[in-house]
């Protein structure tokens, strides 16, 4: 009922008309451009987010997309206008996307708008059994981080979870912007939380990354362990860091100085960020070796992340990884407009 209900709306071109309406004044917005401005009146707004709670639930990843642009735009341009308007539509439309850390942001900012609103419970307006559809859906993305930690994650990011919660080594392929990298690092704080002895390695392709990753574990652990966390930077053996339990962020280069400094070493859990590298000159060729040699330590549990590989299953191969998950994801749980801007050839300063 809802792909027919979708299929019309998307092919009527008044719903056309308007949905660009909007997105071109969101684009005005944003870059200020002086001068008259599209308008959005009311009509409009409702007809949108209406469309857009039906596009939500739909298959198509066009119209999904459609749905997170209508009503993240109607948000930045009327919140604060239209906020106890615009909340229950919002929590239908992010709900139905699976996108709960959006909605979790949407009435954070409400409660900072209006912080009588901060008690109020999402979606409280709706019908019953729209609530009902939404807040199940809800509950089935949240996990357990730890005792008194519960995370409410996005559709690809519980299915991740799901994963590597089973032990077995995994690939994972989405694009930069799906969170994976999110659920993955919590993933890691939350074995680091419940193992006394839990040893982790974060494989990054370059050093520039080594204390982005590093310094975001670092809260992540405090967070959930309350104390100060072992991440550790250098090829320095655990006994001369005097590390029992703790995560090792490194390079492939630095992970070879510390295969050579202590054989002996064994990692519960092993994350291979920007695994497609493995395909490149040199350096691909250390990953490969470090790699394999982490494998012949004894059980480790895997993961292959990658942005673009358009064969993951080829890692488990390289490896002998027999068993390991595919986790795909096409989709992303936001979206960006790209904006070309043509100079002027005499002034500089001016763009048309």
């Amino acid at each position: 009922m809802i792909e027919e209900v979708a299929e019309r709306v998307w092919a009527r071109p008044e719903f056309q008309a308007e949905y660009r309406r909007l997105l071109r004044r969101s684009i005005q917005e944003y870059v200020r451009v002086d001068g008259d401005m599209d308008e959005v009146g009311e009509g409009a707004l409702v007809r949108l987010l209406q469309s857009a709670t039906h596009f939500a639930g739909s298959t198509s990843a066009e119209r999904k997309e459609a749905a997170y642009r209508i009503a993240s735009c109607s948000w930045a341009l009327f919140g604060v206008r239209y906020q106890e308007s615009l909340r229950d539509p919002l929590y239908v439309i992010f709900g139905r996307l699976g996108n709960f850390p959006a909605t979790q942001l949407l009435f954070r900012d409400l409660g900072e708008v209006t912080p009588g609103l901060r008690s109020m419970l999402p979606g409280e307006g709706l019908g019953k059994a729209i609530w009902m559809e939404i807040k199940s859906r809800e509950m089935n993305n949240e996990v357990l981080v730890t005792a008194e930690r519960i995370l409410t994650l996005t559709d690809f990011q519980r299915r991740l979870w799901e994963a590597l919660s089973t032990g077995r080594s995994a690939t994972v392929t989405a694009p930069t912007s799906a969170g994976k990298s999110f659920a993955l690092q919590y993933y890691l704080g939350s074995r680091l939380a419940s193992a006394g002895d839990f040893l982790g390695l974060y494989i990054v392709p370059t050093r520039s990354l080594i204390h982005q990753v590093s310094t975001t574990l670092r809260g992540i652990a405090q967070e959930l362990t309350g104390a100060e966390p072992q991440v550790v930077t250098v090829p320095l053996g655990p006994e001369d860091a005097r590390m029992r339990s703790g995560i090792y962020v490194l390079t492939q280069e630095r992970l070879q100085i510390l295969l050579e400094l202590a054989p002996s070493i064994r990692f519960d859990m092993v994350v291979v960020d920007e695994a497609q590298t493995i395909a490149s000159d040199s350096r691909g060729i250390i990953l490969h070796t470090v790699i394999e040699r982490l494998y012949a330590t004894g059980p480790t549990q895997f993961l292959f992340s990658s942005p673009t590989a358009a064969n993951p299953q080829v890692f488990a191969g390289l490896f002998g990884l027999g068993g390991a998950q595919q986790i795909d994801e096409v989709e992303s749980p936001v979206a960006q407009n790209l904006i070309f801007l043509d100079a002027d050839t005499t002034f500089l300063r001016l763009v048309r």
